[in-house]
């Protein structure tokens, strides 16, 4: 790593693809790999905040959005916000930009994450609402996803927190694609 220019180069993991979304034993290393991470206990002093985010992009868009409903679809986005931030999280390392092209995995199952860009300390069920909207993923596939996440039956409001997520997120990218 270079520190004055922030330019990184790093070894070539040569015989590797990225994920196939659909193949289930691809997907269950790769969220095994963001297991990982979300218990490696590893912090850092920057906070994926979704709302600063948010605003963040309000900012640097030039224009007024070209989505119609954007102002009432915005109003339930704050909504959903302020009731996710009344329930108790705790915040651990994600990675925020878990889409299929920046997990690599090798011939012999090794699962690389690649481009931090967006990492920080967030409630890890913004890393699986994450990979479900970058996906595309129904909601059946979505479910799957969840369950192979957690192996075992979760609350409905755990559920709801990641389907919270996913619409938050899918706002959030929605102005960044505007922007």
């Amino acid at each position: 790593l270079d520190y004055r220019t922030g330019i990184k180069i790093t070894r070539f993991i040569g015989n590797a693809h990225t994920l196939d979304i659909h193949n289930k034993e691809e997907l269950a290393l790769s969220l095994n790999k963001l297991k990982e991470l979300h218990n490696s206990g590893i912090a850092v002093n920057h906070i994926f905040d979704l709302r600063k985010r948010i605003l963040a992009y309000e900012k640097l868009r030039i224009h007024k959005s070209k989505f119609p409903a954007y102002d009432m679809i915005r109003n339930h986005i704050m909504s959903l916000l302020d009731a996710l931030d009344l329930i108790p999280k705790q915040y651990v390392l994600c990675y925020i930009d878990a889409n299929c092209d920046n997990f690599l995995i090798s011939d012999d199952k090794k699962v690389f994450l690649i481009d931090f860009e967006y990492a920080g300390m967030q409630d890890l069920k913004l890393d699986l609402a994450m990979i479900c909207i970058y996906s595309d993923l129904d909601k059946i596939e979505i479910d799957q996803l969840i369950a192979l996440y957690y192996g075992q039956p979760i609350s409905r409001d755990i559920r709801y927190m990641i389907y919270a997520y996913i619409a938050i997120a899918g706002f959030l990218w929605s102005i960044w694609c505007e922007v």
